[in-house]
């Protein structure tokens, strides 16, 4: 513990000191009057005293040690001394070893009353160190004086009863310096620490006098009545008093810190109510946030498909559309046995094996995945096309971070030509799948998508003017979702709608059509997004578009695997 954690107590010029500061004064004059050795050579050898009074703590604590071990050395050497003359006459021996008991004996209250002094040296400290933080003087001074008292009281080895009890019950009665470092000091407080310290001092002097005084203490030992000091009494009322002060100080201590903990669990208790009154409010807020959200998404879908001119028989939800589809699909193309061999069924294998699939998959930039293929030749009746369930299992195996728009144009076995899916229609759907996945997009462009599609039931069928119309909607609704966006629209059976009553301009639409898909894929406004197109088809429609936009292979906006024919394997 360093003085400076004292501080607080005391000043250097506080008037409660000034009993200690003539302690300090008059500690030369106490000094001649003291009938010792040590005292008379200190007396005259004025550096000796200056040493004296620069003592510390340490300096007694090693002077006790050391007068200790001589002790113990010496009770070793009588005792052997004893045990080697055991051999001698029966009463020289006798003689020899009541006087080694009266050494050992001697020996032991030396022993004791270091003890003792070692002990009453700990429990003063607190004390000395608190006034030693106002001036090192007085830290000198107590110090300096027990020092004097250690090397008196062994070096005249009279050893008292009533001084060892009153050291001991001194070193049990003195404030723990635990309990003093708790408390804040006030005036009664630091009266009474100055006043243990001064007592102590005197005590200290009273009991060197004492052991130095041969009158006195061959008066004290012929007299029955206990030995009288006349500090002590004092000393022992002041530590009293202390005692009480720290105790009452403690209570009122714990009786604040009672008051405050109720203060703070009752700031606790209003917490929890206030928390759990906001959970509930924010709760609330919440559900009616999503209530009116909901009903705010649920008003601008039925705008929106009120503008497009959609029904709820139209198949908006793609889901059970999927589900149906791909039922379809699988009951005509499972058990197609054909003599001893078996065709193969479009799988999630066949197809991450692919590798135009896995470059398209794994770019990074906008592009076109065009798969186009028949069927097993002797299925080749069949209206439905194998590699749509690629379609299906791309619409499935999408990733939840994607924003996925699934377009399926031919869903039935045989439709008559007339009943087939119309463009616009395939158009419609796509921007309502984009409504429900992104509706403020959509909020902000409802008055784009009323002028597009009047323009378009204007337009009397023109299949170029249709297209334009519709990318020139397409473009901004994209444009709208965040930088990053995963964009995959998954379009199966485009070359099956119904583009125009001749029939022979119906790969010119579907060439014009596939061109402004690749145009979109290079929209500059679309560069922070990656869209993602499958597009399924026959062979030979897929044939003759990827022969007439070669440009667009070797700018990585386009893949292709047109000739993926549906094999058999041998029975």
């Amino acid at each position: 513990m360093t003085v400076t954690s004292y501080r607080k107590w005391f000043n250097k010029s506080d008037e409660v000191l000034e009993p200690l500061r003539k302690l300090c004064d008059n500690r030369r004059d106490w000094l001649e009057d003291v009938d010792s050795d040590e005292a008379l050579v200190l007396c005259n050898d004025p550096d000796a005293l200056s040493i004296l009074y620069r003592h510390t703590k340490q300096d007694v604590e090693t002077k006790i040690e050391k007068y200790i071990s001589m002790n113990e050395g010496a009770k070793l050497h009588e005792d052997a001394n004893a045990m080697r003359n055991q051999a001698a006459k029966k009463m020289q021996n006798w003689n020899q070893c009541r006087n080694g008991s009266r050494a050992r004996k001697a020996n032991t209250d030396v022993q004791r009353t270091l003890s003792f002094l070692g002990e009453f040296l700990k429990s003063f400290t607190g004390v000395a160190d608190i006034v030693r933080a106002a001036d090192q003087t007085f830290g000198g001074l107590a110090y300096g004086t027990l020092m004097l008292l250690v090397t008196t009281a062994v070096n005249k080895q009279s050893r008292e009863d009533a001084i060892e009890e009153a050291m001991e019950e001194l070193a049990l009665a003195f404030p723990r310096l635990e309990t003093i470092q708790r408390l804040e000091p006030n005036d009664i407080l630091r009266r009474l620490i100055v006043e243990v310290f001064e007592h102590s001092v005197c005590f200290c002097r009273e009991t060197i006098t004492y052991f130095s005084k041969r009158s006195r203490r061959l008066k004290d030992a012929m007299s029955p009545s206990p030995l009288k000091i006349n500090t002590l009494s004092r000393l022992r009322r002041t530590l009293l008093e202390i005692r009480k002060e720290c105790d009452i100080m403690m209570i009122q201590m714990i009786s604040k810190q009672g008051i405050e903990l109720q203060g703070m669990k009752q700031q606790l208790d209003d917490m929890e109510r206030t928390g759990a009154d906001t959970n509930f409010r924010i709760k609330r807020a919440d559900s009616h946030f999503r209530r009116v959200d909901s009903r705010d998404k649920a008003s601008c879908l039925e705008k929106i498909k009120n503008l497009l001119a959609l029904k709820r028989s139209d198949g908006l939800d793609s889901a059970p559309v999927i589900v149906a589809y791909k039922t379809s699909l699988l009951r005509e193309f499972a058990d197609h046995r054909r003599k001893n061999r078996v065709p193969r069924n479009m799988s999630l294998k066949a197809l991450y094996s692919e590798p135009s699939f896995l470059n398209w998959q794994a770019g990074a930039r906008s592009s076109i995945l065009l798969l186009g293929g028949n069927n097993f030749k002797d299925d080749s009746s069949i209206q439905y096309n194998w590699l749509s369930l690629a379609s299906i299992l791309m619409a499935e195996d999408m990733e939840d971070s994607a924003t996925i728009v699934s377009l399926f144009c031919q869903t039935e076995y045989t439709p008559p030509r007339m009943r087939r899916r119309r463009f616009p229609d395939v158009i419609r759907h796509l921007i309502y799948q984009l409504a429900e996945q992104h509706q403020q997009a959509l909020k902000d462009s409802l008055e784009d998508i009323s002028r597009i599609m009047e323009a378009l039931d204007k337009n009397n069928g023109n299949q170029d003017e249709s297209i334009e119309y519709i990318f020139e909607l397409l473009i901004p609704i994209l444009g709208e979702f965040d930088n990053g966006s995963d964009i995959r629209l998954v379009i199966d059976r485009l070359d099956q709608c119904f583009w125009h009553d001749d029939r022979n301009t119906e790969q010119h639409s579907l060439d014009r059509l596939f061109g402004s898909l690749l145009q979109l894929m290079q929209a500059t406004s679309l560069s922070k997004l990656r869209i993602k197109i499958l597009l399924v088809m026959d062979e030979d429609p897929a044939r003759k578009l990827a022969n007439k936009f070669t440009w667009a292979k070797d700018r990585r906006r386009l893949d292709y695997k047109v000739d993926w024919h549906q094999e058999a394997d041998d029975d």
